[in-house]
């Protein structure tokens, strides 16, 4: 079984297009886990020009994830951001220029004790190389927000914010994108499901 995460979290990211062509949602997938046993699941990517990025988090903060491969392939980390209002810690990944098709993902760590484990793949196509480096993250405890935000800056046209937020946690980005969630549950990727309009500071809340 699963249950509900304890940390509101909110953490952004942003994909550059490559070239003319335009991004494009491909594919997610959600598991979770009762241990830090090695968690591992497929993933089908079609298009070109993919980026896959997954997402942890992990009870408690203990940085424990050892790596990420996507059909064998080292995914690089982007970020552990540990929450210091709670016992939970979140992490992103990425590989840029990832194979398209069906293949297993897998998230190794250091330890193989008790503790709750959230995982999330998704893929986008169209995105440039290398993975992005403009990430920001906002953590605090299952109570002590009722609301969170955040601010990100795209700095190229067609440019989309992605990332991950909890179910319960309301979002919406602007200026003037359709935000989505990517699977359900506990712990879930959000994206603008679509290009930001204009190059600047876009807000996520």
């Amino acid at each position: 079984g699963t249950r509900t995460p304890v940390m509101k979290l909110l953490l952004t990211l942003v994909l550059a297009a490559q070239g003319f062509a335009a991004i494009t949602y491909d594919n997610s997938v959600a598991t979770s886990a009762q241990s830090y046993a090695p968690v591992s699941w497929t993933h089908t990517a079609s298009g070109s020009n993919i980026t896959m990025l997954v997402y942890v988090m992990v009870q408690p903060t203990a940085d424990i994830v050892t790596g990420v491969t996507y059909n064998g392939i080292p995914l690089t980390r982007l970020t552990y951001s540990p929450s210091s209002y709670s016992y939970s810690a979140v992490y992103a990944y990425c590989l840029a220029g990832a194979p398209a098709g069906s293949h297993p993902v897998q998230v190794s760590f250091a330890a193989s004790n008790y503790g709750w484990t959230y995982e999330i793949s998704a893929s986008y196509a169209g995105t440039a190389s290398p993975c992005p480096t403009n990430l920001v993250t906002n953590l605090g405890s299952f109570n002590g927000y009722v609301s969170m935000s955040l601010s990100i800056t795209t700095t190229s046209a067609g440019s989309w914010i992605a990332g991950c937020a909890n179910n319960n946690q309301g979002f919406s980005t602007m200026p003037g994108t359709a935000t989505a969630a990517r699977e359900s549950g506990g712990f879930i990727a959000i994206d603008s499901n679509g290009p930001v309009p204009q190059p600047g500071l876009a807000a996520v809340a």
